[in-house]
This record gives C-alpha cells, sequence and structure tokens, in this order.
C-alpha cells in the first residue's frame, strides 16, 4: 500500500508539472487570441506563406494531392521544396481550410501557437529523458517557452515548427546513449528527425546533423574510452534502426529535395545562388552579433536587430551556471551531456558573432552549416542547450538544499528548498522589471495586452497540489512564479491586424481589384498576368491565387530557375500568350505586350485587358514553327511572332522523332478537320479525346518538368519539351486518347514508404503499450534498492 501510494504521488507530481507547463502558454497566448493580434504579419505571410498554405489546403480540401501548386510560378513543384512538405502531420492539410487573404494568415498564427505547445512538451521531454526532476524541468522548459528567440521565429511558421521536433531529438540522443537498444530511444530519436525532416528540410535539419554528428561521435570515444565495446555495438545497430525510421518517415520531403535543388535558385539578399553553389562570403556574413551584443545574454536590448536572439535572462543563466558549479557532483553520464550539450550551445554562441570572433572562417567550410547565410541562426541551438544546462543546475540546487536540510526537522527539511527558490524567484523578478526599463511603460503595456492573466499560473498549480495531495507542490508553485512573471513582463510578440503588410493601401487595393474581376470572371483553364509599377507583379499574383487565378510569379525561395527567368521575360510578345495569360491586368500607364489585346473591363483606373488569342491548357499542333538548341534561341525566335495554336518548336535532339508528325509547311485547313473532346481535367491529371485527319502534337500547356506521364491509347509514351516550357506528345492520325498524368514517380515510391512507416510505427508502439498495460513489470520491493545506476551496455532495471 505505501509503495502505491508513493507511485500515484510520483504520477501526480509529473502530471502537475506537464499541466502547469501547458497552463502557462495557455494563459500566456489566451490575450493574443482573444485580442486576434498575429505573429509576423508581414511580407514573407502575407505575400508567400499565406497563400502557399492556402492553395496547397484548398486542392487538399478538395481530394487532389498537390504534388505542384497551378496558381504559382507557372505550376510551382512543392513537392521538391525544401520549405515546408505536404506530408507534414501538424499543417493539418486536408483538414483545415486556410481560408483567405485575412483568415490564412490568423491560421499562420494559430498554428504557431499550437506549435508552442508541442515545443513545451517537447522541452520537457528531453529534460525528462535526462532525468531531471519534473520541478526543475518545468522551471527551465519555461525558459526556451518565453525566450526571444522562439518568439521571433514564430513568425515563420516552417521554421517554428520544425525546431519544435530539435528538442525531442536532443532527448532521443539522451535515452539510445542511456540505453542503447531499447526501443523509445530509438522511435523518439527516428521518429522526431522525421518530423523535424518533413516540417521543413532546411536550416533545421543542418543543425540536427551537426548536433548528432558530434554527440554520437563523442559518446563513441566515451564508450571506448571505457572499454564498453557491447554498448559501442548496441549504439551503433540502435542509430541504424533510428536512421531508418527518420528515412522511412522524411525521405518523402529529403530525397526530392536533393535530387531538385539543382535546378533552384535561392535569394540571398542580393542576388542568389543556383543549386549547391557556395553563398559568397559578402553574403554569408549578414545579421551577426557583435562582441558587445553578447550581454544581450542577460539583457535583451532593443539594439540587436538580427534574426535570432541570444536572451535567456537570469534564470537560464542562473541554472547554467549552476550546472557547472555542482559540475562535480554529477555522475559519469551526467558529466557527458553537461559537456557536450554545453559545448555545442557554446560553439552556436560564438558562432553568431561570425567575423566578430572568427568562427564564421570555419562555419563557411562546414558542409550544411554553409548554408546559414545569417550567424543569428545558429542561436537556437544555444537557446536549447542553456535549457538542458539550466535544468540540471535547478535540479542540483534542489538536490544539495535537500541534502543540507536531511538531518534536520522535517517541517524545515521540506520548506528549505521553498525558501531557496523563493529567494531566486525574488531576484529574478527584480532582474526582469530592471531590464524592462522604463518600468512602468513597459510593465503597463504588457497589461495592457493581458500579460497579467499569466500571473494566475502560480495560484492555480497551488490549488491543483493541494487538491490531488502533491508533496512537490510548493516547490512546483514558485516554479510557476518564475515562469509567470518572465510572460507578464514579457508578453508575446504579437502584431495587431494595423501594423500589418495586409493593410498597406496598395495590397487593399489589389484585393479590392481582384475581387471585383472575380466576381465577372470565373478561373478556368487560363492565366493572369500583371503590368503595376506601384504594388509589385509578384505580389499581385501572390493575391490572385486567393481568387482561383493562376500567373507566373513565386516568392517563395528556393525556386524553380528556369521558371524565374520566364517570369522575368516580361517584354517579349507572344510568349506569355502561348503559356496561356487570357488576361492582362495592367495600371493606367500600362499596356500588355501581346499585340490584339483588347479592354474586357475597368476597375479602379486599372484596366484588363483581353488576349484575342490565347493557348489553353490543351492544344493540337501540326506544323513545325522551328526547331531550337536553348532557351535564348527560342525567347528570340518566337518574339518575332509566330501561330502557337498551330505550330511549336521543338529541340533539335527531337527533331528524328517527329519527323512525320510535324509538316514543315502550314495547314491551313488543319483546324476545320481537328476535333478535341476532353474527358477529364483536374489539376493532375487530363484526357481527351483527339479526332484528325494528320499527324501531330498534342501540347500541354503546362510547365515541363519530368514529372509529367503521357499514355497515347492506353501505350506509354516518352514526353517532349515543346515550346521550351511545355509538354507535348506526338499522336497519329484518326482517334486517339491521350492522357496526362502529374506523378513524380521517386516522390511517389517514397510517399507510399512513408505512409506505411507511420502504419509500422503505430503497430508497435500500440503492441509495447498493450505489452506494459497487460505484462506490467513487477515493482521493486520495499527495502530492496534499485541497486547501482547500469552502465550504457546493461539493460535498465
Amino acid at each position: 500500500m505505501p509503495e502505491q501510494k508513493l507511485r500515484l504521488n510520483r504520477f501526480g507530481y509529473e502530471l502537475l508539472a506537464l499541466s502547469g507547463l501547458m497552463l502557462l502558454v495557455a494563459l500566456r497566448f489566451f490575450p493574443t487570441l482573444a485580442d486576434h493580434r498575429l505573429y509576423g504579419p508581414f511580407g514573407d505571410n502575407v505575400h508567400i506563406l499565406g497563400p502557399m498554405f492556402a492553395e496547397t489546403a484548398r486542392l487538399t480540401l478538395h481530394g487532389v494531392f498537390p504534388y505542384y501548386l497551378p496558381s504559382f510560378g507557372t505550376g510551382f513543384p512543392v513537392f521538391e521544396s525544401p520549405e515546408y512538405c505536404v506530408c507534414y502531420p501538424f499543417y493539418f492539410f486536408g483538414l483545415l481550410d486556410y481560408g483567405g487573404p485575412l483568415q490564412s494568415l490568423y491560421t499562420l498564427t494559430h498554428l504557431a501557437i499550437f506549435h508552442r505547445f508541442l515545443f513545451a512538451l517537447n522541452l520537457y521531454g528531453m529534460l525528462r529523458c535526462a532525468q531531471i526532476s519534473p520541478w526543475a524541468a518545468f522551471a527551465s522548459a519555461s525558459i526556451g517557452v518565453l525566450a526571444a528567440n522562439t518568439e521571433q521565429y514564430a513568425s515563420w511558421i516552417t521554421m517554428t515548427a520544425s525546431y519544435t521536433w530539435m528538442p525531442l531529438v536532443i532527448g532521443g540522443a539522451i535515452l539510445l546513449l542511456r540505453f542503447p537498444g531499447r526501443f523509445w530511444g530509438i522511435l523518439l530519436l527516428g521518429g522526431s528527425a522525421g518530423l523535424l525532416t518533413l516540417a521543413s528540410a532546411s536550416q533545421p535539419v543542418s543543425h540536427a546533423i551537426f548536433f548528432c554528428m558530434i554527440f554520437f561521435g563523442a559518446a563513441m570515444a566515451w564508450l571506448i574510452l571505457r572499454c564498453d565495446s557491447i554498448a559501442v555495438i548496441r549504439l551503433i545497430l540502435s542509430l541504424v534502426a533510428a536512421g531508418a525510421i527518420a528515412f522511412g518517415l522524411a525521405a518523402v520531403s529529403a530525397i526530392p529535395v536533393l535530387l531538385g535543388i539543382e535546378r533552384m535558385i535561392r535569394h540571398i539578399g542580393v542576388g542568389f545562388v543556383l543549386g549547391h553553389q557556395a553563398i559568397p562570403w559578402e553574403q554569408f556574413n549578414r545579421s551577426q552579433l557583435t562582441v558587445a551584443q553578447l550581454a544581450g545574454i542577460l539583457i535583451k536590448p532593443e539594439w540587436i536587430r538580427i534574426v535570432g536572439s541570444p536572451y535567456v535572462g537570469p534564470l537560464g543563466m542562473v541554472g547554467a551556471a549552476s550546472a557547472l558549479l555542482f559540475f562535480r557532483r554529477l555522475d559519469s553520464m551526467e558529466r557527458f551531456l553537461v559537456s557536450v550539450i554545453g559545448a555545442i550551445g557554446l560553439y552556436a554562441l560564438l558562432s553568431a558573432c561570425g567575423t566578430h570572433l572568427g568562427f564564421a572562417y570555419l562555419n563557411y567550410h562546414l558542409p550544411l552549416i554553409n548554408k546559414s547565410r545569417e550567424a543569428g541562426r545558429h542561436l537556437v541551438l544555444f537557446l536549447i542547450a542553456v535549457v538542458f544546462l539550466a535544468g540540471f543546475g535547478l535540479d542540483q540546487i534542489g538536490n544539495f538544499v535537500a541534502e543540507r536540510g536531511a538531518g534536520r526537522k522535517q517541517r524545515l527539511r521540506v520548506w528549505l528548498p521553498v525558501l531557496v527558490m523563493l529567494l531566486i524567484a525574488i531576484a529574478v523578478v527584480a532582474w526582469e522589471l530592471w531590464r524592462s526599463a522604463p518600468l512602468w511603460t513597459s510593465a503597463q503595456f504588457s497589461f495592457m495586452q493581458g500579460g497579467w492573466l499569466v500571473l494566475l499560473l502560480a495560484p492555480a498549480i497551488a490549488l491543483l497540489g493541494l487538491l490531488f495531495r502533491v508533496r512537490a507542490t510548493p516547490v512546483l508553485a514558485l516554479a510557476a512564479i518564475l515562469a509567470s512573471v518572465a510572460s507578464a513582463i514579457s508578453p508575446a510578440e504579437t502584431l495587431e491586424i494595423a501594423y500589418s503588410a495586409y493593410v498597406d493601401s496598395a495590397n487593399l487595393r489589389s484585393l479590392e481589384i481582384l475581387s471585383a474581376i472575380r466576381d465577372k470572371i470565373e478561373p478556368g483553364d487560363f492565366r493572369m498576368d500583371f503590368r503595376d509599377k506601384q504594388f509589385h507583379v509578384v505580389s499581385w499574383g501572390m493575391n490572385s491565387s486567393y481568387f482561383g487565378f493562376n500567373s507566373f510569379y513565386d516568392q517563395l525561395t528556393p525556386q524553380p530557375y528556369d521558371q524565374f527567368r520566364f517570369s522575368q521575360v516580361k517584354d517579349t510578345p507572344y510568349l506569355r500568350a502561348m503559356m496561356g495569360t487570357r488576361y492582362v491586368l495592367c495600371s493606367a500607364e500600362e499596356k500588355p505586350t501581346d499585340p490584339g489585346a483588347k479592354v474586357r473591363l475597368e476597375v479602379q483606373g486599372y484596366k484588363l485587358f483581353e488576349n484575342g488569342a490565347y493557348m489553353g491548357r490543351l492544344a493540337l499542333v501540326h506544323t513545325l514553327a522551328g526547331t531550337v538548341k536553348e532557351e535564348k534561341q527560342f525567347i528570340t525566335d518566337a518574339g518575332r511572332g509566330f501561330d502557337f495554336l498551330k505550330s511549336a518548336y521543338i529541340q533539335e535532339k527531337d527533331a528524328s522523332r517527329l519527323e512525320g508528325f510535324l509538316s514543315k509547311a502550314s495547314m491551313e485547313t488543319s483546324a476545320v478537320n481537328d476535333s478535341l473532346y476532353v474527358i477529364t481535367s483536374s489539376i493532375n491529371r487530363v484526357a481527351a479525346l483527339v479526332e484528325s485527319s494528320q499527324p501531330g502534337v498534342l501540347v500541354l500547356n503546362e510547365w515541363f518538368i519530368p514529372a509529367w506521364r503521357a499514355t497515347v491509347n492506353g501505350d506509354s509514351k516518352p514526353i517532349l519539351r515543346v515550346n521550351q516550357w511545355q509538354v507535348g506528345v506526338p499522336v497519329r492520325a484518326g482517334k486517339n486518347v491521350v492522357e496526362f498524368t502529374y506523378r513524380p514517380s521517386v516522390f511517389w515510391e517514397l510517399l507510399i514508404l512513408n505512409r506505411v512507416t507511420w502504419l509500422l510505427l503505430a503497430a508497435l508502439v500500440l503492441a509495447r503499450v498493450a505489452r506494459l498495460l497487460f505484462f506490467p513489470l513487477t515493482p521493486i520491493r520495499a527495502g530492496q534498492g534499485a541497486g547501482p545506476i547500469p552502465s550504457p551496455s546493461q539493460e535498465p532495471l
């Protein structure tokens, strides 16, 4: 009976700490939700992530798998984009409607807050994997949740979603080292690495690989020095198993990105780099800390204007310093963890100074790390390392105080740690108030935003602890005071819609004009172009996606280089009409490039021109307009004018294959004898019945990419590059059923692997849980003792 009560009290202790952490996040963000404030309502969300996430969600809700997004960049191949993956479960594609231009901004904010809950849980889980007590894990996790660096990253949902899983990657690495070969460590490391990569196969993946290489490299050396060869072998096998899980989950994102990045450009502020090209040195050193700004670890000065913040506050510094102070009290495993993770965090902090401390000269030559062109982005590793060290430090403070009071009266032994925590709390509160000067202005602004609600956290935890008779309630309540005061003084860095780029007059005018056009013109198999010097045409194109209109523009980076080049070809006639431009929206001083365009309607001084001739989604041609070797030659030749509805340019290498299908002489009567019936038309598939008295080439007016497949009368046929950017397939005279399908073969196979991996993991977890429920481990009897701490090569008790 005493054992059962002890077990229940420990469970209540754990549950109370977790509940307090979730309540901290909930109270922190309740004012944000109630006042309808936004995270990062600037250009990146208004004109990039908002439209693209909304388009992806719209397609999946209609049962279409969005291999590519037709509204952007003449068909943006999202399956090759490192920015985000459709398969990441917590973007809720297929379940959530992101809404229109304004609603999408709120949806992104809500997703960022949701991931803050997950981040808090994962930080807590990381600390508990290192056997840090629940109260210390709660207090330390709050440092990461409230950190300025975390607030900054919340403005980009792809970054905040991916880094959400970084603590669990570290927690899984710790479990594997402590208990190599055990299922839960393998699952935690592999699953979290997979989710991190699915969320964004970009910078967070580089940091995760960097951490794992250093951590496990040091772990192997440590185990070898201890002559524990069995642990080394089990650790290697565990890493292989975890890697297999991560590959099964994340290959659907990582492999297509790796294969497709060669064709993509990445904008780097000034200019761009193609594929795996190195970032120019002068662009690599943007946004770095100065040595003087390292004071920002304790003081949060407004003059640090980089992506990333070193601020961890007094609680983080006291906790980390205590871990070093009590270092000799730790066992060998704990010393290893503190040393290695602390060293990684220190390296990340010094790397944030870039050239000022010389670390940029090393990082510029480190694979993957040299893809981060802003040195301040490494501070996320520093933050997580401080959270980890603070957990050990606060835990050791509690243990030290408890040991000091062990020989004293029971009442004093219970309340001595509480008094020590109270003194730390008073010091932290005083510091937070001082660094937030001017005190009245800062506190008043915070309280006006509803920041005071989080002060209810400590009373709530005290009430719950007393209700369920959790013995550690006083220490948890004081830890809650530390977190809640820091949150109240530094509320979430969200903004009202009035400060958003959305309410810019040019953006609102753009949305009003597009809405008026949408009321009179239904979207269809055509594209819309824009010519305006007041509001960027790329922003016009991104906004038009909300209304169902396809354009030639895309702001996401990386993006296909050929699509980017085409978007810059604005003044050559015929090319835009050939690619499907039916309408051109022009400001008062602009006119369309293609000849023969007529004004269809006028809205707020803007004129919508309609081209007399444009290519729809399908066209059957019989005449050879010419052969070309490269893009520049095609632009020059086609710019002189040609009838793209009857003739086509082909590649020189395809001339022999098309001999007999395209005539060099114009056929005036060909169109009269052609019949083209569309059987089905969706984003990823179009099928048509073609009847013609002459052979020809059926042109699919979609961007040429090998992911397109073609069949003629059920037989697979290789596709052709037609008119430089379009897809084509030759057809013989008579009746032919032609089907085009967009299905990247590698991605499709990896998508199946992803689904199978999820099912296998779910089955394994259910089996393990059932085993624990129906075949529990035999509890240790009272007085028997737990025995010595096992080595990594031994099975845990």
